[in-house]
């Protein structure tokens, strides 16, 4: 059966050019050596660089193993000898798929004497689910990936599909997606031409499977910023939450640009599907039962409403009064509980607000 995709949120309109405007706004700045930090070797533009040249030129098999042999001939210093095929194979097993070699894969690889044998064994490797199971766990822990929200007042504790983000992390290494794809998808997955298959809307688990922070939005949205920014460009931004950076170049003005546009994103109440499910009687009742509960769910809903909007018009005397006597800018905080008959904060702010004008 299908499963929704966890906490998948419809990015603003603009969603699809939010990862643009994120590397825009640091290489804006970085191009500006006139801001604090705008020249750090960090931020510049990549170069084509050749691989310098090296006196012993036996050991280099890659360009890349040129700039190490290199760093070896200023330090007067020279490579470690080739190990054996055993410890070969140990190696590059445990670091691809986590796993150690089985009795028959020793035997095979030490009894291949072809020289294509370690080509073929890389091959082997990752092409094994494992790689992506071994792998992606890294990219999980940048997306701060877990099963629970965290201290959720009100809600349930638990993500119901979470693992359908870590399923997309996973399939996408094992599939080897380009990494500019693998970007666009974990943050406007909601924007791209899909058809029939919504798989790739698991991928905005990397937005939504965060902290909850007991409800409070902008700690959410920090969040937010705080996971994308550190993941895809290494840089840590929230402090721009309360004031420009001093040492780089993260303004204010930046931060609340990436927070407008994820205040400004929504959550469906009822969570998509990721593909379509096969018919079937257990579909049917399934089916049948989530519509009663929807149904249920949308009546309590508006019950509610009615009766909480009932309750602020008995009461706009009290918000008056309350604001009259305010002398600076009301808080508008949510708390986390009220008794009967208490003000709510955001109320009186948005009378404060509403009177100003």
């Amino acid at each position: 059966m299908a499963l929704p995709v966890p906490q998948v949120e419809r990015l603003f309109s603009i969603g699809s050019a939010f990862f643009v405007m994120v590397f825009v706004a640091v290489n804006l700045h970085a191009s500006d050596n006139s801001v604090p930090g705008g020249d750090l070797w960090s931020l510049q533009p990549l170069q084509q660089v050749s691989p310098p040249a090296v006196t012993d030129s036996s050991w280099p098999i890659s360009p890349v193993d040129l700039f190490v042999q290199s760093k070896f001939e200023q330090a007067a210093m020279r490579p470690s000898p080739p190990v054996d095929r055993i410890t070969l194979l140990r190696r590059l097993t445990f670091d691809l798929i986590g796993l150690p070699p089985t009795p028959k894969e020793i035997a095979d690889y030490l009894h291949d004497p072809s020289p294509a044998a370690n080509s073929r064994l890389l091959d082997r490797l990752l092409a094994s689910p494992h790689y992506g199971e071994r792998w992606g766990r890294h990219w999980l822990d940048v997306a701060r990936y877990a099963d629970t929200k965290g201290y959720a007042f009100g809600e349930h504790v638990r993500f119901a599909y979470s693992y359908v983000y870590r399923d997309y992390v996973i399939r996408s290494f094992n599939q080897d997606l380009p990494y500019n794809r693998f970007i666009v998808e974990q943050l406007a997955a909601d924007q791209l031409s899909m058809g029939t298959d919504k798989s790739q809307l698991a991928a905005l688990g990397f937005l939504t499977l965060g902290r909850r922070f007991d409800g409070d939005l902008y700690d959410i949205v920090d969040d937010r910023i705080d996971v994308t920014c550190r993941g895809f460009m290494a840089l840590t931004v929230t402090c721009a939450r309360c004031h420009d950076h001093k040492y780089d170049p993260i303004p204010t003005e930046d931060y609340y640009s990436l927070y407008g546009i994820f205040a400004s994103s929504y959550q469906p109440e009822i969570l998509p599907l990721i593909q379509e499910p096969v018919q079937s009687a257990a579909l049917d009742e399934f089916q049948t039962g989530f519509k009663k509960h929807r149904e249920a769910y949308f009546d309590y809903l508006r019950e509610k409403r009615a009766d909480f909007m009932d309750e602020l018009r008995k009461g706009v005397g009290e918000y008056l009064a309350e604001v009259n006597d305010t002398e600076e800018e009301p808080e508008a905080h949510i708390y986390l509980s009220y008794a009967p008959g208490d003000l709510r904060p955001p109320i009186v702010y948005r009378w404060y607000v509403y009177l100003k004008q």
